[in-house]
């Protein structure tokens, strides 16, 4: 024989009875104080959801502008190349005629050629 069997045959009905009550108010107000601190830590959950939400806001914002950014530097940049290349042919093609007229002149001087 248990030791509760022992004990429930040892207590009277309204013992018992008043022993089932006393418990379960105990059981209720646990419950209660675990449904409290549920809540509270639901709430905080849902709070780092609102946060995390407004950094990701953030962060897509910041990461749009860091685009942004570069793409304008892309253009800014093909800009200069284009702009960079035209001056690098106009200064060859001045260095060329340069030196053909100097070649012409030294030629002329050497040789007493004329340029036509």
């Amino acid at each position: 024989m248990s030791a509760a069997a022992a004990w429930e045959r040892k207590m009277p009905g309204e013992d018992r009875i008043a022993s089932l009550e006393s418990g379960m108010k105990h059981v209720i107000s646990t419950v209660g104080s675990l449904d409290n601190r549920v809540q509270g830590l639901a709430d905080k959950v849902d709070a780092v959801g609102s946060d995390l939400n407004a950094f990701k806001t953030e962060a897509a914002k910041a990461f749009g502008a860091v685009r942004v950014e570069i793409a304008n530097l892309r253009t800014d940049m093909i800009e200069r190349l284009g702009n960079l290349k035209i001056w690098l042919l106009l200064t060859a093609a001045g260095t060329a005629g340069s030196l053909i007229s100097m070649f012409l002149n030294i030629a002329s001087l050497i040789h007493g050629w004329k340029s036509p």
